[in-house]
C-alpha cells in the first residue's frame, strides 16, 4: 500500500538524469533494421554491410543524455488541455485521450549529440552517400533506443510508487503541434541535455526527442492506434 507521501515523494519534480553508451543502448544491426522498416532478412546487403561498419565508427561519436521529471497534472476532456505548474498546453484530442486518467506526467528530452549528424553530414558532402545514410540510420536508431530507456526508467519508478505509465507522446504528433514544444521546454530545466530549441520550436541537436508520459494507477500504455490516425509520415505508424 503508497502512501500519499510516497507519491508526493515521486512527482517532486526532480530531474532524473543519465548518460549512455553504444553498449548501454544495445543497437545492433537488426535494432537498426527494424528502425528503418526492413523485415527480418530483408536489408539489401549493400545497406547491411555500410550499417555493420558505421555501428563501429558511431561509437565514439554518440553523446546520448536523457532527463525526465514528474510533476503533477491536470487534464481538461474538454478543451484538449494538459496543465502543469499553471502552464497549459493544447494537446489534441488523441493525445488527450492518452492522458485522460493521468494524475502527473513525466516531462522528457533525450538526445544523442551532434557528432553523429555532423559526420554523417560530412560523409555524404564527401561522395559516401552509403556510409553516411548508415550513420544517419544509426543516429536515429539511438535517439530512439534512449527514448526507450528513459521509458523503462519512468515505468519502473512509477511502478516502485504503485503507478502505471502511458505511451510516451511527443510534440508534432498526433495532432499535438510542434508549436506547443516551447510551453514543454519551459517545463525543463534551460537548454536540458544541451537541447536548445529553435523560434520555430526545432530542436538541436537534430537528433532528439521531447515529450510526456502520463502516470498514475487507472492510466494504460497502448497500442499506437494508427488506423484511427490521419499521419501517414509517423515515425511510429504501423500498418498491414
Amino acid at each position: 500500500m503508497h502512501t500519499h507521501n510516497d507519491i508526493a515523494a515521486f512527482v517532486d519534480g526532480r530531474p532524473r538524469e543519465q548518460c549512455f553508451r553504444m553498449t548501454d543502448l544495445q543497437i545492433d544491426l537488426a535494432y537498426v533494421a527494424r528502425e528503418l522498416g526492413y523485415a527480418s532478412g530483408a536489408m539489401p546487403e549493400p545497406v547491411q554491410h555500410s550499417i555493420e561498419k558505421a555501428l563501429d565508427d558511431a561509437e565514439p561519436l554518440l553523446d546520448a543524455r536523457t532527463l525526465w521529471l514528474p510533476r503533477p497534472c491536470q487534464v481538461d476532456s474538454q478543451a484538449d488541455t494538459l496543465t502543469v505548474d499553471g502552464v497549459t498546453l493544447a494537446i489534441g484530442r488523441m493525445i488527450r485521450g492518452h492522458l485522460a486518467h493521468a494524475r502527473a506526467v513525466a516531462l522528457f528530452v533525450v538526445t544523442i549529440g551532434r557528432r553523429v549528424e555532423e559526420e554523417a553530414r560530412v560523409l555524404m558532402k564527401a561522395g559516401h552517400v552509403m556510409e553516411g545514410y548508415a550513420l544517419d540510420a544509426i543516429g536515429s536508431s539511438a535517439a530512439e533506443a534512449c527514448a526507450d530507456r528513459v521509458e523503462a526508467n519512468i515505468r519502473a519508478e512509477a511502478e516502485a510508487a504503485g503507478w502505471k505509465i502511458t505511451n510516451r507522446l511527443s510534440p508534432g504528433y498526433c495532432a499535438w503541434a510542434t508549436q506547443e514544444q516551447q510551453k514543454l521546454f519551459s517545463l525543463l530545466p534551460d537548454q536540458p541535455c544541451g537541447i536548445r530549441l529553435s523560434a520555430s520550436s526545432l530542436m538541436s541537436p537534430i537528433k532528439s526527442v521531447s515529450g510526456v508520459v502520463g502516470l498514475g494507477p487507472d492510466v494504460k500504455h497502448l497500442e499506437y492506434m494508427c488506423s484511427i490516425c490521419d499521419m501517414t509520415t509517423c515515425y511510429k505508424r504501423r500498418t498491414r
